[in-house]
């Protein structure tokens, strides 16, 4: 529960100061997606908050770039509830992905088409980052899938 956290409060803090960052992972296995994330502060800032969550959508929906696109939500949604719980009304958060796609899609300024997938995701992402009261910075994170082996 945030309310009570001390770690929810320095995580808060953090992001009010500009020096939070988060990464988060989709996994796709079985028609099921899922992700997980993790919100710290750096710079000194102690506190962690961990989430994870299931994917929405038809099996038929489903795919790696969605679970991707489910983490990014995921961290958006607790950061959104972290700035109403302590008036967070200016800061910053880096946020990490090794979904370069889902990412450049998400955090891009393209217009969406609502025949590309999980559009729905995407509008959602869109419009939180747009009303959020602090600013979002994206970058990705080269993961075991996309090393080059030599």
């Amino acid at each position: 529960d945030l309310q009570h956290s001390d770690d929810g409060r320095s995580v808060a803090d953090a992001i009010g100061l500009g020096v939070a960052y988060a990464v988060s992972d989709g996994s796709f296995k079985q028609g099921r997606g899922t992700s997980a994330f993790l919100l710290e502060g750096s710079g000194g800032a102690i506190g962690r908050i961990l989430g994870a969550n299931e994917i929405p959508g038809a099996e038929v929906d489903q795919s790696a770039y969605r679970s991707e696109l489910g983490g990014i939500s995921g961290v958006i949604a607790t950061v959104a509830s972290l700035c109403r719980l302590y008036d967070i009304r200016l800061g910053a958060i880096k946020c990490g992905l090794d979904g370069e796609q889902a990412m450049l899609h998400a955090a891009g300024l393209e217009p969406l088409s609502p025949s590309q997938p999980s559009f729905d995701l995407l509008v959602d992402i869109r419009n939180k980052i747009r009303r959020s009261p602090i600013k979002w910075e994206f970058f990705w994170i080269e993961g075991p899938q996309t090393q080059r082996h030599g």
